[in-house]
């Protein structure tokens, strides 16, 4: 019997699993306690579905497949629906997990099913106390509604009345549009006031509050960035140029590899790579295409949505910038992010440092604490599932106080940027003919991100909280990726790509895009409100023109190229809508057919004509000069705390949630060396498989120095993007293009004046002298929270990220040091006259001003010294690099220790005064470890353009593993495990709040136990010849369904094997396009299926099983004795679920949730057993090095005794070790807490394997961050592909 509720015959309730962790659990019991005074019991998932026949109607088979699919309880005796209490969608609203599981259900056959909507059914010990508090702890109150009775059931799926577009009539003199800006959250100024006062009075037509707030985001300093264009009045007399034209000096003076510059979602450059790999577009076959390979850029920040909901903001800041990429030029492919927090003191309980002080801040926006624990998540989950490796960061923690002044980041800053790829012959958009089409890409509206453009345009604290939460988006990355299938698709076809323009749906919404769009065509534009997706309808006008529902894009296309467009997106299930088309005449009309009215009815030149020159003040605000203080330290105690500081110590919390080789082309990731330690200088990717050119990014920034000497901070934020980016293998000084992200606030003549003078310092004193080029780059300008009488002002930040293409990524050098004694340990030192402690982290530590702050004063030098050191790089002349930044000499050299596992000797004659300046200023450098006979090359260089003073050797390596520092004055040795505990401190706090602490605890020990916990590759087996040319490539399909990302390094790796591998999408299937009769082999890569929305591959394994017809095709695929199945990660979670049909595969496990409670992503070692397994002949008792990347790959047996059959029948093909070889029952080595460190089972006869681990994107030494092999070559993991192409010989 399947108990159900019954609300009426077509609407039933269904009653889930457990919604969180026992861990998960504890933690919200705890904070809605603390918060509400409520005692949470239990949460369960409830499921409320519409049907189209009566419930009892439906035939048992049917019933079964949906609890099936649901696993829902089928016992409801000790579950009274009156006890809950309950969360859900708001009435009316289609949530995304709906619609996804909507695709399942059809997929399924299933097509009774209307509607459906998971809810939370929530129990508490006690009647609950206080419903209000229970916001964003318990429920999403921008998405979500609470419920005390469990009657609202029956409402939940009921139409709401379509609110109606409201007309005003404009009047200057009842002044009824200054009531408007402050209740609608419109940030108008004067000027914009009188504008639109004027132009509706002349007109004499009402306004619309659609077209009040289109215009309002159109006009946003967010969008329009009046700042950076205002002209600027000094003395009189105005500037020349404006911010922006001094920005754009930059290309003016060095254009060189530069292909598109202010002009379109992201800058276009030149690269160096030959060639790309992907499918062909007419037979899906992959294929190496010989082309250049030019790459985009783009870096964004979303700080005021981050501010406000930490996980939805970094993730839909993470995503609208990935958009960017992917809308460049014809369209383009992203392929590598970058990402970067700055917040103020994170004051974590019981472990308050004591110069953090007390917290003090609004309650309406988050803390530090919870941006960092929440924040980073977001970001890290929104890559994974789109499926963009994010390769590089930053974070810092920071607050100063003076007496009148209280600096920190309060909004904080969310910094996400990356870089793609884009075809030469789609760098331009094309000329649009007004006969095109005006398409929306992507997922539907909701009322979510309203006003978001305006709301980031005003200091934190100026607006109502309701509209602050109301303008942060919600993100939705599985919809993002099928639209980017449908780009990558269009773009494929080279010539006939359908897209002709594309722009992004971002601030401001539709409302941006398509007038913006229009614009670009100099066209006007007929739009079709109804023809507009959405999911509430309800929404007036306003809410469906102007929300920021993410994952959309606007196009162009032309009345041919619809057709094509359109198959491309349904083979992807990707949604679409023509919502009208462009005219001749310059006018913007908004349609609504059901209501009889133009929401929008509006000259283009008057949407866009507010063209105010605005003129800023600058004064002279040149700060005093800073002195020098006396004082005497403790060094020892410093440089623990310095090291313990978050803006210095372990990143390892930031980067282990974050996919850093899906696409299989990541070169160089934050992790360095075999004990995988974060403190890589840039991130490095591949142009293809068989190249050795690639691009490079790094990141630059400090902002506290700013707070003292504003120029100064921007030119040593440059000169840190460029020293960072050094050892990435970098030709010149002049390959290296920059973007500029500047966060201030520009709202006294102070700050003005930092900010101008920063900007013209960069441009002119740096960027023209170097040959340096800004293509690109953003400002956000409103940078101060206000509350009650105080405010918190951020210090005017220049973020850089660079960008290079690299000849020859192999040649790019780390930071771990050599443990050879012989080799000599240097200093390149950028001021060779002091050593400045102003501004620094020991300042921080201190709470105390310590005087001058760091500049760059080589301006002559710098780039001289930079590209004689590529040259070293170049020739493979220097052993380890790592630039000095945050924290000084002593943290730079600590990191190099700790990533090398070696000892150094610090010798110097130096007073204990000059010693503690030596070892904590923040002067620009660099560390290099080099030969005695490269170190005499050096030092004649240096002589030679006269720097010879910036030039000290430090010391020698040594095997004591620690530091020792001997002076004149001072002596002392800290041991490897004090600098290690202290530097992953906080890490592990924040690990120990976020996810299980008992997995945090096990892995700050294995940063102790380095014999355990370093990454050891031993392959027992000689490689096939790969050399050997087969005959005949048979033919494998890449199979692939919606939320898939993980297709193409699948395919390179059995490309490269010798077989004829085609991307079949599951559509494909069901279409009769492809048959897997055709196919040898099946490979089921990781990704996301359907957003893992019903458990990990659940999904899409029922889609199958569930369709007669596809299930017969694969279980006589499975039957054939000349086939093999690879399942890898997402693809092993489908395979799992498959078992009934695959012959032999009884006994093998479900994958469950890791059980730290969190996505992992690391280098992790596998044992290679003596198997059944086709894929591992001859590889028995090798242990070798593979990423994984997955948040559940726990394999948990129903019985153990199917795990002791598997076992005693050789099925086990793999399992985790630690470094000595023995079986990891501890994280990390074992990273999701499988039994016996099981990663791999395999069917009786071999032929079908499954594995968590990712040996597709390791099957080059190459795509490794690091291993003991050259990095030419195959990785012993290829002998797996060979062995399947083997087998069907």
């Amino acid at each position: 019997m399947l108990d159900i509720y019954q609300i009426n015959p077509y609407l039933i309730g269904l009653l889930g699993q457990e919604t969180l962790t026992d861990f998960e659990l504890k933690n919200l019991s705890i904070e809605i306690e603390e918060t509400s005074n409520n005692k949470l019991k239990e949460i369960k998932d409830f499921y409320l579905l519409e049907l189209s026949v009566e419930w009892k109607k439906l035939p048992e088979e049917k019933k079964a497949q949906i609890f099936k699919l649901l696993q829902a309880e089928v016992d409801l005796k000790k579950y009274e629906l009156k006890e809950f209490y309950f969360s859900s969608p708001r009435k009316g609203v289609q949530s995304p997990w709906a619609t996804k599981t909507i695709n399942i259900f059809e997929s399924c056959g299933l097509t009774e099913v209307i509607k459906i909507e998971k809810l939370k059914a929530i129990k508490f010990s006690k009647e609950l106390i206080n419903k209000t508090n229970l916001k964003k702890t318990l429920f999403d109150p921008l998405t979500e509604s609470f419920y005390i009775d469990f009657k609202f059931l029956k409402e939940l799926f009921s139409d709401l009345e379509k609110k109606k577009t409201k007309f005003i009539k404009i009047n200057k003199n009842e002044k009824n549009l200054n009531t408007l800006n402050s209740s609608m959250g419109l940030a108008l100024n004067e000027y914009e006031i009188n504008y639109l006062t004027k132009g509706y009075e002349l007109s004499k037509k009402e306004a619309s509050d659609t077209e009040l707030m289109m215009f309002s985001q159109i006009n946003s300093e967010h969008c329009r960035h009046k700042i950076f264009n205002s002209t600027w009045t000094s003395n009189g007399k105005d500037k020349k140029d404006s911010l922006f034209d001094m920005i754009k000096d930059t290309y003016k003076n060095y254009s060189t590899d530069v292909l598109s510059a202010y002009s379109d979602n992201a800058a276009i450059i030149s690269g160096q790579g030959k060639k790309r790999f992907y499918p062909d577009p007419v037979t899906r076959e992959y294929k190496s295409v010989d082309e250049n390979n030019n790459f985009c850029i783009k870096v964004e920040t979303h700080n005021h949505p981050t501010a406000i909901s930490p996980f939805s903001g970094a993730a839909t800041g993470s995503g609208g910038e990935i958009r960017d990429e992917g809308a460049t030029g014809r369209g383009a492919k992203p392929k590598a992010g970058l990402c970067g927090f700055s917040v103020s003191y994170l004051r974590i309980p019981n472990e308050n440092e004591e110069w953090e002080g007390q917290e003090d801040k609004p309650s309406r926006i988050a803390g530090p604490l919870e941006i960092m624990i929440s924040g980073p998540i977001g970001a890290a989950s929104f890559n994974n599932e789109f499926g963009r490796p994010n390769i590089l960061g930053y974070f810092r923690s920071y607050e100063y106080r003076t007496e009148n002044s209280y600096f920190g980041f309060h909004k904080p800053i969310m910094l996400a940027g990356g870089l793609g790829n884009i075809k030469p012959i789609h760098t331009n958009k094309a000329k649009v003919s007004s006969s095109a089409k005006i398409v929306v890409l992507g997922g539907p509206g909701y009322l979510i991100g309203l006003g978001g453009g305006s709301a980031s345009s005003v200091e934190s604290g100026k607006s109502s909280e309701d509209l602050d939460f109301a303008s942060v988006q919600r993100s939705n990355p599985e919809m993002q990726r099928r639209c980017q299938e449908v780009i990558d698709q269009c773009w494929q076809l080279d010539e006939n790509n359908p897209i002709a323009f594309i722009h992004d749906v971002g601030a401001g919404g539709l409302s941006n895009a398509i007038p913006e769009l229009a614009k670009d065509c100099d066209l006007g534009a007929v739009i079709d409100l109804n023809k507009i997706p959405i999911v509430d309808k309800s929404m007036s006008s306003l809410e469906i023109w102007c929300n920021e529902s993410q994952e959309r894009y606007v196009l162009a296309i032309e009345k041919d190229d619809i057709e094509k467009f359109q198959i491309i997106c349904l083979r992807e299930n990707c949604p679409f809508s023509i919502v009208g088309g462009f005219t001749e005449q310059k006018k913007l009309k908004l349609i609504d057919k059901n209501l009889n009215e133009n929401s929008i009815d509006l000259d283009m030149d008057f949407i866009f004509g507010a063209k105010e020159q605005l003129k800023r003040t600058l004064k002279d605000f040149s700060k005093n000069k800073l002195h020098n203080i006396d004082f005497d330290l403790d060094i020892k105690k410093s440089i623990l705390d310095v090291l313990r500081h978050p803006t210095v110590g372990s990143k390892n919390f930031l980067i282990t949630i974050g996919d850093r080789n899906v696409g299989g082309l990541t070169y160089r990731d934050q992790m360095v060396g075999p004990y995988q330690v974060p403190v890589a200088d840039n991130g490095i990717t591949m142009s293809h498989f068989d190249s050795i050119e690639g691009e490079a990014m790094s990141i630059g920034e400090r902002s506290p120095i700013a707070i003292f000497d504003a120029p100064a901070s921007g030119r040593v934020a440059i000169t840190e993007a460029l020293t960072n980016i050094l050892s990435s293998g970098v030709e010149e000084i002049s390959k290296v293009k920059l973007s500029a992200n500047w966060m201030a606030s520009p709202n006294n003549d102070s700050n003005d004046y930092d900010l101008y003078e920063t900007v013209k310092s960069i441009s002119k004193d740096l960027c023209n002298k170097w040959n340096l080029t800004i293509p690109v780059g953003k400002d956000s300008l409103s940078m101060e929270t206000a509350w009650d009488d105080k405010k918190n002002t951020s210090p005017q930040s220049l973020i850089v990220s660079a960008f290079s293409p690299i000849p020859d990524v192999t040649k790019s050098i780390t930071p771990d040091l050599s443990q050879n004694p012989d080799l000599v340990v240097l200093r390149i030192n950028f001021n060779s006259k002091n050593y400045r402690l102003g501004g620094s982290i020991l300042s921080e530590t201190l709470k105390k001003d310590l005087g001058e702050v760091p500049d760059m004063n080589a301006i002559e030098e710098f780039p001289k010294i930079f590209n004689f050191v590529a040259k070293l790089i170049k020739d493979r002349k220097i052993f380890s690099y790592h630039d000095i930044s945050d924290g000084g000499l002593i943290a730079c050299l600590a990191e190099m220790i700790i990533s090398g596992n070696s000892g150094f000797d610090l010798k110097t004659k130096l007073s204990k005064k000059d010693l503690q300046d030596f070892l904590f200023s923040e002067e620009l450098g660099f560390v290099m470890q080099v030969s005695r006979e490269t170190f005499n090359e050096i030092e004649v260089f240096m002589k030679a353009i006269k720097a010879e003073e910036m030039l000290t050797i430090l010391g020698n390596t040594n095997e004591k593993n620690g530091l020792t520092i001997s002076s004149n004055e001072f002596n002392e040795t800290i041991n490897l495990e004090t600098l290690i505990s202290n530097w992953t401190h906080v890490s592990t706090k924040i690990k120990s709040l976020r996810d299980n602490p008992i997995s945090a605890l096990d892995e700050s020990k294995s940063f102790i136990e380095r014999k355990k916990n370093k990454l050891n590759q031993k392959s027992h087996f000689k490689s096939s010849n790969f050399k050997n040319v087969f005959p005949v490539k048979p033919k494998i399909a890449v199979i692939r369904d919606q939320g898939i990302n993980g297709q193409i390094e699948m395919s390179a790796a059995f490309t490269k094997a010798g077989f004829k591998v085609f991307d079949v999408h599951m559509t494909d299937l069901k279409n009769k396009i492809f048959s897997l009769d055709d196919f040898k082999g099946l490979a089921f890569p990781g990704g996301f299926s359907y957003g893992d929305v019903l458990g990990a591959g659940r999904g899409w394994a029922n889609s199958i099983l569930m369709n007669n017809e596809l299930r017969d095709d694969f279980e006589n695929f499975f039957n054939r004795s000349d086939t093999f199945s690879l399942g890898v990660c997402n693809g092993c979670q489908v395979l799992s679920e498959l078992k009934e049909i695959i012959p032999g595969a009884e006994e093998w496990p479900s994958l469950k949730k890791n059980l730290s409670n969190q996505f992992e992503a690391r280098l992790v070692q596998l044992k290679v057993n003596d198997s059944r397994s086709i894929f591992f002949q001859n590889m028995k008792d090798s242990q070798l090095i593979v990423p994984v990347a997955h948040g559940e790959g726990r394999m948990e047996f129903s019985d153990p005794s199917n795990l002791r059959k598997l076992i005693s029948n050789n099925q086990i093909p793999l399992q985790y070790v630690d470094s000595e070889g023995e079986i990891a029952t501890n994280y990390p080595s074992n990273p999701n807490g499988t039994t016996d460190g099981i990663s791999s089972v395999c069917s009786y006869d071999g032929r079908v394997t499954i594995l968590m681990p990712h040996p597709e994107r390791a099957f080059l030494n190459k795509q490794l961050s690091w291993t003991n092999n050259e990095d030419s070559g195959f990785s012993p993991w290829f002998e797996m592909f060979f062995n399947a192409r083997q087998f069907i010989n």
